[in-house]
């Protein structure tokens, strides 16, 4: 494999998990929101129904109502505490932002190449230590997402 072939390589491969992170960040923002929202709506619900039912006592199945709203807000605040969606989508965020300086940086070697073979070894030596460890220092990206992305991607390029 000659190193205009390897670096090609790495670009895509960099180029897939650049994407990945990003859509991994995507997705957990769209489940940060999807329980946030409920959160919000159900604790407005809560809180303007207390009110109303101090103001006239109200009927059981009114208390009852209120009840289950009361739990269903507190539930779904907990499992969002829980799950961390934000954090995590701001890890992979961060993650595709090191793939993308990655991959400028071997588009950059494509098209100011080293003068020389050592050069080149010492290029791709040096950046297969970074692109190792912005791999250890990146989350795992969810198998479903990553089968996604790569599907996509692959169609794309088709």
């Amino acid at each position: 494999m000659t190193s205009d072939e390897l670096i090609h390589e790495w670009h895509m491969r960099v180029y897939g998990m650049q994407t990945a992170h990003y859509d991994a960040a995507t997705h957990l923002e769209r489940l940060n929101l999807s329980f946030g929202i409920p959160v919000i709506i159900l604790s407005t619900i809560v809180g303007t129904t207390i009110f109303a039912t101090v103001a006239k006592t109200g009927s059981i199945r009114t208390q009852i109502i209120v009840g289950l709203f009361s739990v269903a807000a507190a539930v779904l605040a907990s499992l969002q505490t829980f799950l961390r969606y934000s954090e995590r989508a701001e890890k992979h965020r961060v993650a595709g932002t090191k793939y993308a300086s990655l991959k400028a940086e071997l588009e950059m070697i494509s098209v100011v190449r080293p003068a020389t073979d050592q050069q080149m070894k010492e290029f791709l030596d040096a950046f297969r230590v970074k692109w190792t460890t912005v791999r250890e220092e990146s989350p795992t990206v969810p198998r479903r997402i990553f089968a996604k992305t790569t599907a996509r991607l692959k169609s794309e390029k088709e």
